[in-house]
């Protein structure tokens, strides 16, 4: 990923999503704090813009953002429900360009509310504590043959570990964040596994 690949400094985001839109970058979704652009020319992965949000970013949101690419690289291997960062640029102060794997929504939001429940269970109490929680997530998935390769407990396993390392890499990166897997907050590969793709906040 090129230093300059968007813009070099610090603006305001609308800016920094116009200036992209001049470019062959196609906007792809958007949050309070990111936005998500593919290259036309490469299908299968996006960058995305911390600091092209909706709204203007602290050092707290950067350094967030941060902590958790490196979270991935240290521990994206022990769960295929972290997402695959492909590269980070943060020579800006304040924007933040992460090269990630192109993910899409889930087929049923009921789906993404059965995971946010997994997720809350889990990070206040326990992977045990969340066994009925995690029952009828795979019930929701059952109905989706897309979603077969997926299992509650082991999405319940991703989010404790994600549960157990926000505090230390946050504190690495001097900032703090907790655990936010609402049901926006997850997506899934094209093959249909099941990705927390935003979940420190």
């Amino acid at each position: 990923m090129k230093a300059n690949e968007f813009i070099t400094e610090y603006i305001d985001p609308k800016f920094v999503n116009s200036e992209i839109k001049k470019t062959d970058w196609q906007k792809v979704g958007a949050g309070a704090t990111a936005s998500v652009w593919h290259h036309l020319e490469d299908p299968n992965t996006v960058v995305k813009v911390i600091g092209g949000g909706r709204d203007r970013i602290t050092k707290q949101f950067r350094n967030t953002a941060i902590a958790f690419v490196h979270f991935c690289v240290d521990h994206g291997h022990e769960s295929p429900h972290f997402p695959i960062i492909h590269g980070i640029n943060i020579d800006d102060e304040d924007i933040v360009q992460i090269r990630i794997e192109r993910l899409v929504e889930l087929p049923n939001l009921a789906v993404n509310r059965r995971l946010e429940s997994v997720a809350e269970t889990v990070d206040y109490y326990s992977v045990t504590r969340a066994r009925d929680e995690i029952e009828v997530l795979d019930e929701a998935i059952a109905k989706y043959p897309i979603l077969q390769n997926n299992s509650g407990i082991e999405i319940a396993k991703a989010v404790k570990l994600l549960s157990k390392y926000v505090e230390s890499y946050t504190r690495k990166h001097k900032t703090v964040a907790g655990l936010d897997l609402h049901y926006g907050n997850w997506l899934m590969r094209p093959n249909g596994i099941i990705v927390a793709a935003d979940p420190w906040y």
